[in-house]
């Protein structure tokens, strides 16, 4: 064979590898980021026919990743808080579930699972359980709502810490009302994520009486990527469950009406973690929450 033919041969060869190297990339990719055809075919094929109904476009869509955010909830880390408060009247008290600080006309209590609560001269309750009483209507769009937002938003804004790595914020998800006062309902998000961390503050006198829920205060020192188990499986998961129920407490069909997904807690002593959780929503308000990772039924 001659030089340019072995040349040629040489080319076509390493050509012919590229591509199928190219090519294993590729599917690689594809089956990393998105669920094959094939596959989405078949699991469905599998909840129809235990009466679970999921519309494809849930599983064409691309793979959700969502990382795990990690810190320490230690003494020090709590005590910070007072400094963001601006305020050097408050006294720091220190209790086996978590800090106080008392002021003269309020009090606040962060606890180390990140529950929460204040109260003040003119109210020592508990905000969310006003809740559960009559006369609280939801409020829809108007300047009192607007302005009650703003007052509690003000409120919670200033005990988050400032963190260029990791933003937390507060959403108002509704605002009650009853006579002259109001309850502003908010999530708090990591990075524009919601957490299944709630907070309830009471608003009279344009200003925040009393509040209580659960708030992280303290910021992930870390974010890692983690494998999760993927939204098929955690269908395969509610399939299970279904198939588990007794015959009395099965309906005649699940029809599957949003995924969403947020975050929760996770506490090992001193160590917290923010796990990505997934939620199926039913068209008739039914839903459960799991873990992302392990695939486990979420409890808070």
């Amino acid at each position: 064979m001659h030089w340019k033919d072995l040349k040629t041969f040489a080319i076509a060869v390493l050509f012919i590898v590229n591509t199928a190297f190219a090519v294993f990339i590729f599917n690689h990719w594809y089956t990393d980021t998105y669920y094959r055809n094939t596959l989405i075919d078949s699991s469905l094929s599998v909840f129809e026919a235990g009466g679970l109904h999921v519309d494809r476009s849930f599983l064409e869509k691309k793979k959700e990743k969502p990382p795990v955010y990690m810190g320490t909830a230690e003494f020090d880390r709590f005590s910070e808080i007072a400094e963001r408060l601006n305020d050097k009247s408050y006294l720091l008290k220190k209790e086996k579930n978590g800090i106080y600080l008392i002021g003269e006309q309020d009090t606040f209590f962060f606890g180390y699972d990140f529950s929460f609560a204040y109260g003040t001269g003119a109210f020592s309750g508990k905000t969310s359980s006003l809740l559960l009483e009559e006369g609280w209507l939801l409020l829809n769009e108007d300047g009192q709502k607007e302005s009650s937002e703003r007052i509690a938003e003000k409120f919670l804004q200033k005990l988050l810490p400032a963190d260029k790595k990791f933003e937390y914020a507060v959403i108002c998800l509704a605002v009650y009302g009853s006579g002259e006062e109001r309850i502003a309902v908010f999530s708090q998000t990591i990075d524009d994520i919601p957490t299944e961390h709630k907070l309830y503050c009471l608003i009279s006198d344009g200003k925040v009486i009393g509040a209580d829920g659960k708030i992280s205060v303290i910021a992930p020192s870390e974010r890692k990527k983690a494998e999760n188990t993927g939204l098929c499986n955690i269908l395969f998961e509610e399939k299970a469950y279904i198939d588990s129920l007794e015959e009395s407490e099965r309906k005649p069909s699940y029809t599957v009406e949003n995924i969403s997904y947020s975050y929760g807690t996770y506490f090992d002593e001193n160590v917290f973690y923010f796990i990505p959780l997934c939620k199926i929503t039913y068209e008739d308000g039914e839903s459960r929450i799991y873990n992302f990772i392990s695939g486990e039924p979420y409890e808070p």
